[in-house]
């Protein structure tokens, strides 16, 4: 039940309301490793619960279909001696609920519109045996035991919890009626169904809480809050008064993962903790910041995600513009901070943060350098100008994960995510191995160079040509995210190549059938079967047959001789099959077709230039030419070259010697002086 949720890369969100989601203890962990497992079987889920906790009207419990019958669904709540029942009339399931959707027999439902709502048709729309449900009770017989649920939005989103229970019998979700008891410095403490008594923290409050955020509540204050954690031992009970968390509907976020908010604005200071800072509407003193999330995209965020096209060749530079040198300098004394633009005052600056719209700032992750910002408050103040970046998001706060660190916030690849097959990369060489060389792209993202790709040909000892600390660049070859994989090649060929970089078979196709240019590719061979011929691979993982039939008929008897494995060839794309990822290749660079008719074209000339040039020809207006490139004047002393034309119209250079320019050798050499371009 924790709200400090995971980045994307892999550490932990700002601000906490429920404890740290990496806490120790988890049933299965080893050798110390930070684990929680989770269930959704509704009899864990509701353990200890009882028709008492459960049999009041409203009362909200999940639970899991058990069969389907004629007028509705059994279902199993996992309270033991309780049978509960939904009708098919109490079914409601969101058009944007991709797993409730998921659970639809037939795939039924289309969307048509985010957000909206419409009630299944019995004949077509059910739920599968086992699929998870939140419902509702709407009545309760407790003599049967027997209860009626509704699984309606609206009315599931709405229902709050009455009645006497115990503290045993509180689970997260349950939206209660509370009374504010004191206003304490991190949050606020309230009192609900009589004796029970709960916090509320500073990141769960009804808006983000800038500095004064005590003002806006008083005891006694009458609020409505829903439960995000409970600890029965310890008797502590964690509330939420977030809207997206009391409305059961998640924050729609105005930035992305790894985009840079150019502009954002320091709204709260923590000290010893972090910042919260915000960029939605538009940041200009005293104005009105009304553009809301909508506009927070245009008017404060800046995408860097340095994905290339499928040719892959974009350049490894910065993943930003990085801003002139002013931005680096430090936001006060102590030299850590970035700052952007002029400051806003509190009340302004508090208008920029909207939930989906503010970010939070580890203490971490404050300072432009490696370094840990010592006192947060002496560096920033509220309505400083920083420039940041997305690095995860924490949705059960609503809140975004940034860094101001200048090399999170310039880099180019921040997460597996932002790379993609073919693409120039950079990165600093952190392993030199026998099974190849480890580089590191970022702090939190590292690739690998087999030892086939150290170079165009195998390398004995990479230790000489790579060492540890070493710059080098490289090009992606595959890229798995999710499994956080990344293979490089630094081959030189493959990364100086300016021909089109095949990343997919539908690339392939389109290459063959444009011909010419367009199918004339680098690969890197990566086997050669004795049978078959010899298999060129490409970037993803995409792959193509070079057969052996033509191998042969271009005498090449021995191919895997020939093409050793990991040889870096130029070839032709003669067809792809895209349904099967499938690919025919030419070592040929030009068709059989495009052969012949250069053959046809040379003999055609050759044939002009024997009929129109025989010896003893008369040749008119032939035009001296300069001595071509690379001939020394005091070896063409004795020769001219000059420019005649054929019957076909061909311009041919011939030879024009000291011997053949007069009659008379006496006066040669006085006639080749006179004969100048």
């Amino acid at each position: 039940g924790g709200s400090r949720a995971a980045d994307g890369n892999g550490g932990a969100g700002g601000a906490g309301s429920g404890g740290d989601s990496e806490s120790e203890g988890g049933s299965g962990s080893s050798e110390g490793a930070k684990r929680i497992e989770l269930s959704l079987r509704p009899d864990r889920v509701n353990a200890g619960q009882d028709l008492s906790s459960v049999g009041e009207a409203g009362a909200c419990v999940c639970g899991a279909v058990k069969s389907v019958e004629d007028h509705g669904y059994v279902v199993d709540i996992g309270v033991g001696g309780v049978s509960a029942f939904l009708p098919f009339s109490a079914v409601e399931l969101a058009e944007d609920d991709g797993e409730a959707l998921a659970a639809l027999e037939g795939g039924a439902g289309k969307r048509k519109g985010k957000g909206k709502t419409k009630k299944p048709q019995a004949s077509s729309r059910r739920l599968r045996v086992g699929a998870l449900v939140e419902c509702m009770v709407d009545s309760a017989d407790r003599d049967a035991r027997a209860l009626r649920l509704s699984s309606r939005a609206t009315e599931l989103a709405a229902a709050t919890t009455r009645g006497e229970v115990s503290m045993r019998h509180l689970l997260p979700g349950m939206l209660l009626r509370c009374t504010v008891v004191r206003v304490l410095p991190n949050g606020l403490w309230l009192s609900f169904m009589s004796f029970f008594r709960g916090s509320v923290d500073i990141v769960h409050l009804k808006k983000p809480a800038g500095d004064d955020w005590a003002k806006q509540y008083k005891p006694r204050d009458k609020v409505t809050a829903r439960i995000i954690h409970v600890d029965a031992a310890a008797k502590r009970v964690g509330l939420s008064l977030a809207p997206h968390v009391v409305s059961l509907r998640p924050v729609a976020f105005a930035a992305a993962m790894s985009d840079v908010v150019e502009d954002a604005t320091v709204v709260r200071v923590d000290p010893g903790m972090g910042l919260l800072i915000g960029f939605g509407g538009k940041r200009a003193e005293g104005g009105e910041g009304g553009e809301g999330v909508e506009g927070a995209v245009a008017a404060g965020s800046k995408r860097q995600r340095q994905r290339s096209a499928s040719s892959g060749d974009s350049d490894s530079g910065s993943g930003s513009d990085g801003g002139s040198d002013s931005d680096g300098e430090a936001a006060g004394k102590g030299g850590d901070g970035v700052a952007t633009s002029k400051d806003l005052t509190p009340a302004a600056a508090l208008r920029r943060a909207e939930w989906g719209a503010c970010a939070y700032v580890h203490i971490s992750r404050a300072g432009i350098t490696e370094s840990r910002v010592a006192h947060l408050e002496k560096t920033f103040r509220v309505g400083r100008g920083v420039k940041a970046r997305v690095v995860g998001f924490s949705p059960m706060d609503g809140l975004v994960n940034a860094s101001l660190r200048r090399s999170v916030v310039e880099a180019t690849v921040l997460r597996y995510a932002d790379v993609a097959p073919a693409q120039l990369v950079s990165g600093t060489v952190k392993a030199v191995e026998s099974w190849g060389v480890l580089v590191a792209l970022s702090d939190s993202v590292r690739a690998l160079a087999t030892p086939m790709h150290l170079a165009d040909t195998m390398l004995r000892r990479p230790a000489r040509k790579y060492r540890e600390g070493g710059k080098v660049e490289a090009r992606v070859l595959t890229v798995d995210p999710a499994r956080r994989k990344l293979h490089v090649t630094m081959k030189p060929t493959l990364l100086g190549s300016s021909l089109p970089k095949l990343t997919s078979y539908r690339q392939a196709k389109k290459a063959a059938a444009e011909g010419g240019a367009a199918a004339i590719v680098h690969g890197f061979v990566t086997a050669v079967p004795a049978t078959a011929g010899v298999i060129v691979t490409f970037y993803n993982n995409v792959h193509g047959l070079v057969p052996l039939a033509e191998l042969k008929r271009d005498g090449i008897a021995d191919a895997a001789a020939a093409y050793p494995v990991g040889t870096v060839v130029k070839c032709r794309v003669v067809s792809a099959a895209p349904d099967k990822e499938r690919m025919r290749l030419s070592m040929r660079l030009r068709d059989r077709a495009a052969e012949g008719a250069e053959a046809a074209a040379t003999a055609a000339a050759d044939a002009d230039l024997a009929a129109s040039l025989r010896p003893g020809t008369m040749v008119k207006r032939a035009a001296l030419l300069p001595l071509p490139a690379g001939v020394a004047a005091e070896e063409a002393a004795d020769r001219r070259f000059v420019k005649v034309k054929t019957a076909g119209g061909r311009e041919v250079t011939a030879v024009l010697r000291a011997g053949d320019v007069s009659d008379h050798a006496d006066l040669a050499e006085a006639v080749m002086a006179t004969l100048q371009p």
